[in-house]
């Protein structure tokens, strides 16, 4: 199936679920299937509640909906071929993905400890009756108050868990082993009951991380934190197993995807070939504020064209004159026109003119025009470090065109559209 068909099919279907409620379909309704993965209307309206438009939507009119929700079901599919994509590719098995659930899974824990921490503190009474001697008659002083009471406790208790859990575990820091340009990544730093930390483990995705000690050694006890209290919270018996599959589910399709696009701009000169390419890069289009004034024959255009050339104003011809009803309600003044998006003819009538200087007649299906650039923003060059970002966009959305329409073919994409066939 092709990527237009996928975008037509997911707007029609999104306008039958926009219409009204006499044709409401259940949530339990299949949407689409791709591959052995199906879409409901239940999946469309959790992705419609947790999208940017959510508090927008129902302010919006049906045809705007309709797009919105045709878009959501359109991702849904294509996150359902890129999980089955990465399954076949066995991607759920590589170490990178292990690493990043494990990482989500240990701030999970980190997350559930300290929020049980913060919630068994309270400010006591004595102290509350401290505070509203204090601040009688100031409610936002007296809140403050209780909130910088609040928070002092939970940086005390949360200096002392540390501590506590550190001598517990057992933890050993070795210092002198931090010697800049002189560590492996399986150099270990800190190791403790159950707990491991190595200089890889330690600078984590770094790119050429830095050698300072100091730098090392927060990044360490930053480290040794998140896995002490981590390791309690899990002693407690957490259970995390529907946040751990949900993003598990959310992640594959994502990691899969990353990969594709780190394939498709790999390799020293891939950008620098594409952005020699396309010329469109490589500079501004340049844009010219046009005056106009369209007749309907070609003998009025001849008569208006000596009249402005006799020192008339354009203006107030077209403002007589134009049968284009937009330029003779602006007086002849169509605002700015970006090179490459006028009429082509237009274009060429005007390319060698200069500002305020009438064209000759330009003859298009919507009558005969005399054309006047007013002013101009001249095009610019633009250097490919400038435009590398652009530049790989859109080379990524250019590959993931055809990439989906592959998937598309490998893992069949049925819509049950209402009235079609399958």
């Amino acid at each position: 199936m092709k990527l237009l068909s996928v975008i037509q099919r997911s707007l029609l279907l999104a306008t039958i679920l926009a219409a009204p409620q006499s044709y409401a379909i259940a949530e339990s309704q299949v949407l689409a299937t791709a591959g052995e993965m199906s879409v409901t209307a239940d999946d469309l309206k959790s992705a419609m509640a947790s999208s940017p438009f959510a508090t927008q939507f129902p302010s919006m009119d049906r045809e705007d909906q309709a797009l919105v929700r045709g878009s959501l079901l359109q991702r849904l599919v294509a996150s359902k071929l890129l999980h089955q994509e990465a399954k076949r590719l066995e991607i759920d098995k590589t170490e990178a993905f292990q690493q990043d659930v494990e990482t989500f899974r240990l701030g999970l824990l980190y997350r559930h400890f300290m929020d049980k921490l913060r919630e068994g503190i309270s400010v006591p009474e004595d102290v509350t009756a401290s505070i509203k001697q204090q601040y009688p008659n100031d409610t936002n002083g007296a809140a403050a108050a209780r909130a910088a009471y609040l928070s002092d406790c939970y940086r005390a208790m949360r200096y002392l868990t540390i501590k506590n859990l550190r001598n517990k575990y057992n933890i050993k820091v070795y210092e002198s082993r931090i010697q800049p340009h002189q560590m492996s990544d399986d150099t270990v730093l800190l190791e403790g009951d159950g707990i491991l930390i190595t200089y890889k483990h330690a600078v984590g995705n770094q790119v050429n991380p830095s050698q300072n000690k100091t730098w090392l050694m927060e990044r360490l006890y930053q480290r040794a934190e998140l896995l002490v209290i981590a390791k309690a919270a899990d002693g407690e018996g957490v259970d995390l197993s529907d946040r751990l599959n949900s993003y598990r589910d959310e992640r594959l399709p994502a990691m899969m995807i990353e990969q594709k696009q780190r394939e498709w701009i790999s390799g020293k000169d891939t950008l620098k070939n594409y952005y020699d390419a396309h010329p469109e890069f490589s500079r501004t289009m340049e844009r010219w504020h046009i005056g106009q004034v369209v007749l309907s024959s070609h003998e009025d255009a001849e008569a208006v064209s000596l009249r402005i050339k006799a020192g008339e104003s354009l203006f107030l011809l077209a403002g007589e004159l134009s049968i284009d009803p937009y330029g003779k309600r602006m007086r002849g003044d169509m605002g700015w026109v970006k090179e490459g998006a006028g009429h082509p003819d237009i274009e060429k009538a005007i390319s060698g003119l200069e500002d305020n200087q009438l064209s000759e007649i330009v003859q298009t299906p919507a009558g005969f025009h005399l054309v006047m650039i007013l002013e101009r923003s001249p095009s610019l060059k633009r250097t490919f470090a400038s435009m590398r970002d652009k530049v790989a966009q859109s080379l990524i959305s250019e590959k993931s065109a055809d990439y989906f329409n592959g998937l598309s073919e490998r893992y069949k994409v049925v819509w049950n559209l209402i009235g079609e066939k399958h």
